[in-house]
């Protein structure tokens, strides 16, 4: 069919803030979500020792306090 995508989609659960701000940081490095997504998986397992590009941190006063940012770094997200 010419319609079917040659891979099947993966399926994520990011938080909808978070989801908007990785899509603008790709962008901003001339990339796109889906190329940094499967460049991370790339060096997860193994076979590259380089991590996509990524435009310059914003960090808040507490670059600790991941709740400032998104809930997908929380405790009660943690569950695989």
């Amino acid at each position: 069919m010419p319609s079917q995508h040659q891979l099947p989609a993966g399926i994520y659960r990011a938080d909808a803030t978070l989801r908007k701000r990785a899509i603008m940081a790709a962008g901003q490095v001339d990339s796109c979500l889906n190329a940094h997504i499967n460049g991370f998986l790339l060096w997860l397992v193994g076979d590259t020792d380089e991590l996509p590009a990524r435009p310059a941190p914003h960090r808040g006063e507490d670059p600790n306090n991941a709740d400032a940012h998104s809930t997908e770094l929380r405790a009660d997200n943690a569950a695989v």
